[in-house]
């Protein structure tokens, strides 16, 4: 039994690391509105933040699902950037970053498309993470740094943004088992 409780203390000490930081795109560089509603022939600019408790790097890959046309991206000032948005990118910082840091941002043109919920810019996992499928992000509570993994968010646009969903998927981790699978961890 006692086995039982320290396994049960460590995934969920594991899990509540897990979970501390975030990598999400804004329509603000404050990072509070996920939801972006441009105006017809205008430029809009996407901000991709990190919140973090102490952050030294994010490694992930932006998946593209606005349509509309890019007018450049940029990395912020005194960072470090290897490979691009697109196709995976690893971005580090000069020191031990804390708060809400932007550390890139995404412009597009917007003509007069109609944008509705399936029109979407999301952070997902860099195609070589070390943690396979996850967004990673590196802290600064070691002297050299422990790979964690991150949260990715999400933008969506259009008039009906804010009805589309949040800005992170929820957070709930589970992992699918049957009744049977259960009971056998305790015989």
């Amino acid at each position: 039994m006692r086995k039982i409780l320290t396994i049960a203390l460590a995934l969920t000490l594991c899990s509540g690391a897990a979970m501390a930081d975030r990598v999400g795109i804004f329509a603000d560089a404050a990072g509070t509105n996920c939801a972006s509603n441009p105006g017809v022939f205008s430029i809009m600019t996407l901000y991709i933040v990190h919140e973090t408790d102490g952050g030294r790097l994010a490694k992930f890959k932006v998946n593209d699902q606005f349509g509309l046309a890019p007018t450049g991206t940029s990395v912020g000032a005194g960072f470090l950037s290897i490979g691009t948005f697109a196709t995976g990118i690893e971005i580090a910082y000069p020191t031990c970053q804390v708060g809400s840091i932007v550390i890139g941002t995404l412009g597009y043109f917007h003509q007069a498309e109609v944008m509705d919920c399936s029109r979407k810019v999301e952070i997902v996992a860099h195609p070589g993470s070390q943690v396979e499928g996850e967004v990673i992000v590196v802290d600064c509570a070691q002297p050299f740094g422990n790979i964690e993994v991150a949260v990715g968010g999400r933008a969506w646009g259009g008039t009906d943004a804010l009805a589309c969903g949040d800005c992170y998927p929820p957070t709930v981790a589970t992992k699918e088992s049957t009744w049977g699978g259960i009971k056998a961890l305790y015989r």
